[in-house]
């Protein structure tokens, strides 16, 4: 899948790489080339990232509805340096609480300890449908979390079927 290997390009080194200039994801010592076809969505980006919040989003250059998406977000400033487990289980507690609240029923979810650009890290990878029949658009989501300077990073990219 496209949007996975985009996003292991983070975790290696941009200059390992050929094609465009890296893109400093902002607020963490992080980069990341853009693949092919993908466009920077300014929409619903945090306004005061000390709070934390959607630093970037990204999406395909497409005309079809609900084309793939990969966000990156921070965790607010604080004075404890959150834990990486302690991330994953407010993932996963929120994309409960999703299910609770949409038409959302879930297919399978998986996690994985990785090491994420030289950190710990969880991968979460969950499929899910949406709409009330199982035969509805089908979504699988990939999700890491990981600390990186201080700060919990969650990286979610999630696309159609």
């Amino acid at each position: 899948m496209i949007l996975w290997f985009a996003l292991i390009s983070l975790a290696c080194d941009p200059q390992e790489a050929p094609g465009p200039p890296p893109t400093k994801l902002p607020h963490v010592p992080l980069k990341l080339t853009l693949p092919e076809g993908w466009v920077q969505d300014p929409s619903h980006l945090t306004k005061d990232p000390a709070k934390g919040g959607t630093i970037l989003k990204l999406v395909r250059n497409s005309a079809v509805p609900g084309p793939p998406r990969m966000e990156f977000s921070l965790t607010p400033l604080s004075t404890e340096t959150p834990k990486v487990s302690h991330l994953s289980r407010q993932v996963s507690k929120h994309t409960k609480e999703l299910q609770k609240q949409n038409n959302l029923t879930p297919q399978s979810q998986r996690e994985k300890q990785i090491t994420f650009a030289g950190h710990p890290a969880i991968r979460l990878e969950q499929s899910y449908t949406l709409g009330p029949k199982p035969t509805d658009v089908a979504v699988t989501q990939f999700s890491i979390v990981t600390v990186i300077a201080e700060r919990g990073l969650h990286i979610t990219i999630a696309g159609r079927n």
